[in-house]
């Protein structure tokens, strides 16, 4: 399971072993005879017919007559997957003639046909109908093997499923896979459950960054009052000290000077200071 595009139809290509050259897979994937079935039927199959892609590995290869002894065990699955073979195979259509939902019961048979301890089947559920999606649950869970699937199928999934492997892949981020052994739906309530919980350590980390900001902001206005009482009583200080200076000179040169004079002299002169200090 997972998100699109986080690599759930390109780990079962590299199980099958049929990845592209440019992609590189590290460590060792042992999967005795596996037998894929694509999301999609390649386009190099469009002009085969259908009985004889359910045999052949390339369309390229000889078909082999021995196949159609098999007939019978092909009218089998078709039957089972609401088709009628006679119909079907009298047509004279190729693949690429087929339906969406033809193509994906074809593509089943083929696989099953096989002979495999190791079926991957990547979104079987597409374009088939709820018939063929039943029966396909009861193959699924009577193989006598190991199945992989990749589906978006919730109950196809919770119908077939005894281990899930979630992927997430977000830009920038290390993957992440979770492996969860106790079928679809416990595999959905640890998910939410866990979800729930890094919803509500996200908000109570939210809640301490601003309960932090808020001391922060509190202490640096407790901070800038203490300041500013202190300037206060600073300036009041030394206004004080300028003022009896101020009069006791006044008086010696027998002149007078009012209060307002006083002041406006001071403040000049604390500017005077303070463009000095910021040189």
């Amino acid at each position: 399971m997972g998100e699109e595009g986080v690599g759930k139809s390109t780990l079962l290509r590299a199980m099958a072993g049929i990845l592209p050259s440019e992609f590189r897979v590290s460590g060792d994937v042992q999967v005795k005879v596996p037998t894929y079935c694509d999301q999609f039927v390649d386009t190099c199959w469009f002009k085969t017919d259908p009985y004889e892609y359910l045999f052949k590995k390339l369309p390229s290869d000889e078909f082999d007559i021995a196949n159609w002894n098999r007939y019978t065990e092909v009218a089998s699955f078709f039957a089972k997957m609401n088709l009628d073979i006679d119909k079907f195979f009298s047509e004279g259509k190729v693949v690429g003639q087929l339906s969406g939902g033809e193509l994906k019961k074809l593509q089943i048979a083929k696989a099953l046909l096989r002979s495999t301890s190791v079926l991957l089947l990547d979104e079987p559920t597409n374009h088939l109908d709820l018939k063929t999606i039943v029966w396909l649950e009861d193959v699924v869970k009577n193989f006598d093997g190991t199945v992989v699937l990749v589906s978006h199928d919730e109950t196809f999934l919770d119908h077939t499923s005894s281990h899930i492997l979630y992927m997430q892949h977000k830009k920038g981020q290390k993957p992440l896979y979770r492996l969860s052994g106790n079928g679809y739906k416990s595999f959905i309530e640890e998910f939410k459950s866990e979800a729930e919980r890094t919803k509500q350590r996200a908000e109570e980390f939210d809640r301490n960054q601003k309960k932090r900001h808020y001391l922060g902001l509190k202490r640096q206005n407790l901070r800038g009052l203490q300041i500013r009482d202190e300037l206060e009583e600073g300036w009041l200080s030394l206004y004080k000290i300028f003022h009896k200076g101020a009069i006791e000179f006044s008086e010696k040169l027998n002149v007078q000077m009012s209060s307002k004079l006083i002041s406006k002299l001071f403040f000049h002169l604390w500017k005077i200071v303070l463009y000095q200090m910021g040189k």
